[in-house]
């Protein structure tokens, strides 16, 4: 994804020693401050991993309000193909969808 996006001339930050949920605990504030002042973004996208859990990064980010921050929304991306099985069992699945503001279904012209 990030190719495709420099590719575009859109600048990328890539964290690549893990997922900004679980490397940036406690630095998420400092990461998003420094990519604010140094590109001076009209808007940030955060691509989570498919395990994170939405809603401390939405807390993190609604904090960040006096910094000039605003949470727009909280997308989630449901792949049709396999995703069948985890929609009862998963506790991530059921906590991203509650705490969604739009679900977008990929490949969901593979499915019956």
């Amino acid at each position: 994804d990030s190719a495709l996006m420099r590719e575009s001339n859109i600048a990328v930050q890539e964290m690549v020693n893990g997922c900004l949920c679980c490397v940036l605990v406690g630095q998420m504030k400092s990461a998003l401050l420094e990519l604010r002042d140094k590109y001076q973004p009209h808007r940030i996208i955060i691509e989570t991993s498919g395990s994170a859990f939405p809603a401390p990064i939405a807390w993190q980010i609604r904090e960040m309000a006096d910094e000039g921050f605003r949470l727009d929304s909280i997308v989630t991306v449901v792949d049709c193909v396999n995703f069948t099985g985890y929609e009862d069992t998963s506790y991530t699945a059921k906590m991203q969808a509650q705490y969604t503001d739009l679900i977008l279904l990929n490949k969901h012209h593979l499915v019956s």
